[in-house]
């Protein structure tokens, strides 16, 4: 890797046209907030968004601006949000679906791309993952061949595409595949559907899901046909919400660790069979946006011709370790629940088990970037996942979730008795479940219906053992002191 003293981000961007897939996700808005923000200099950015619902891509954008995330802009920078251009497009059509004449400008003017869009379904049916994930990205670059002033094009992936890796130590570097790419996508042409499903039956197996393993498939593809452009792969682990750098704890979307602690926080998940010494690799959202700014800026200054590949995680650097964060997440689920019942929980828990479990992903390459940044860009673009607090971390996102995501209100004291009476309904079922289950076991065992000196013992153990609501309380802040800062980073009242 190059050593390299990295001017001021805002220099490295200035006066240059970025092309960003993906800007309606979760990781694409808060990075454009981000960048509208921290960079000034930007000449343009320029978004491809598909129509949905009946809106077209730039009546989908316009609502996205109206979010909280984008208050700061709003009241300190309205003129930037000029700089974003929306374009009509899919990654599914050839040429992304994008007009002729916005197609000349884009290929005329990027000087950057960030391509982030993928299936948000971890358990796609193959064929969409395959679309979506690899021929999307085959798509990409091919307009980034198309354009003269390209000076860096980032693939953003995920550290998961080495999901059947658990147990040791991976690299920043890319693995042999599980099988040809190329061969993949033109076996869709002509295999049956079902033999075809078979497939990715079999790959998520190792891979957990159809999208690790597609993921996996689209970085050798980067490695293949990107080969030539100034390209890099940036794999961030699971994203959460908002740490320090905006509004503490907030998300959009029932991802990854948001779904479970939201499961938690309604009383839906009674019981988290997972192993309290596992490590959840996670990394908040305004780290992952930075580093892809901080990465994307490297990229351009590299000397060398290789594809660099960028973990973003905490599993090397400050892990979190389930056991140390449980008694938080169990204490602040029962103080402030929420009012609304999660009933996703069976696929949140079988989407997350497959990562719930021994992974290491090595971190050299951010580490050294703080390294090459100024002094004033350090405090910027904040990277340095070992300063976070777990606990205070994930205070803030179950808060985050109970306020963004669950639309609660967390000044209300009736709101509050209201949503504790839920959690406490579904502990009792809970309790009738586990008993009724010891009572069954106890009578096979015992051939006796009055065996109580078996199940009622038996009940009460694997009832306290189990239940998410059995935790040392350590003391959570309070939910004003929480409701402060955040009114501080809107700038204005929660409503």
């Amino acid at each position: 890797m190059d050593s390299i003293p990295l001017p001021r981000m805002n220099e490295l961007y200035k006066d240059r046209t970025l092309f960003i897939t993906g800007a309606s996700g979760f990781v694409g808005k808060v990075m454009i907030e981000k960048m509208l923000r921290s960079l000034p200099g930007i000449r343009r950015i320029v978004i491809l968004i598909r129509p949905a619902k009946g809106k077209s891509g730039r009546e989908r954008w316009k609502e996205i601006e109206k979010l909280e995330l984008f208050n700061r802009i709003r009241r300190n920078f309205p003129e930037r949000l000029a700089k974003v251009v929306t374009i009509e497009g899919d990654i599914s059509q050839p040429n992304l679906g994008i007009s002729q004449d916005d197609l000349n400008r884009v290929l005329d003017e990027t000087s950057m791309v960030f391509h982030c869009a993928a299936t948000v379904r971890f358990n796609a049916p193959l064929k969409e993952a395959v679309e979506l994930n690899m021929r999307g990205v085959t798509r990409v670059i091919s307009l980034c061949h198309r354009m003269p002033k390209l000076e860096c094009f980032l693939h953003c992936s995920t550290c998961y595409v080495n999901a059947d890796k658990q147990g040791t130590i991976v690299d920043e570097n890319v693995y042999p595949p599980p099988c040809d790419p190329h061969k993949l996508i033109e076996s869709d042409d002509w295999l049956s559907e079902s033999l075809f499903e078979s497939i990715g039956t079999g790959a998520s197996k190792s891979y957990g899901n159809t999208y690790c393993f597609t993921k996996c498939l689209a970085e050798h593809i980067v490695l293949e046909d990107a080969a030539t452009l100034p390209a890099l792969i940036f794999r961030p682990a699971i994203v959460g919400g908002i740490w320090r750098d905006g509004i503490p704890g907030w998300a959009d979307c029932y991802q990854g660790i948001a779904a479970m602690l939201t499961a938690l926080g309604t009383g839906a998940l009674a019981r988290v069979p997972i192993d309290l010494s596992a490590r959840l690799d996670t990394i908040p959202v305004d780290i992952v946006a930075s580093a892809m700014i901080v990465s994307a800026a490297y990229r351009m200054r590299m000397r060398e011709k290789t594809i660099p590949v960028i973990h973003c995680n905490s599993s090397t650097l400050n892990p979190m370790i389930f056991g140390e964060v449980r008694p938080t997440a169990m204490e602040c689920a029962f103080k402030y629940p929420w009012t609304r019942t999660y009933h996703r929980v069976g696929e949140t828990y079988a989407v997350l088990k497959k990562f719930l479990t021994d992974y290491t992903f090595q971190t050299d390459i951010l580490p050294r970037l703080m390294e090459m940044m100024t002094e004033e860009d350090r405090e910027t673009f904040e990277l340095d996942v070992r300063k976070v607090n777990w606990n205070d971390y994930i205070f803030d996102l179950q808060l985050g979730i109970k306020v963004f995501l669950m639309k609660d209100d967390i000044v209300n004291a009736n709101s509050i008795e209201r949503a504790r009476r839920n959690v406490k309904l579904h502990q009792i079922k809970d309790f009738i479940i586990t008993f009724f289950l010891c009572y069954v076991f106890s009578v096979i065992c015992t051939g006796s219906t009055g065996s109580w000196q078996l199940f009622l013992p038996l009940t009460i153990i694997l009832h306290c053992y189990c239940s998410v609501f059995t935790y040392n309380p350590r003391g959570v802040p309070s939910i004003e002191e929480y409701k402060r800062r955040v009114e501080n980073a809107m700038g204005e009242l929660l409503k």
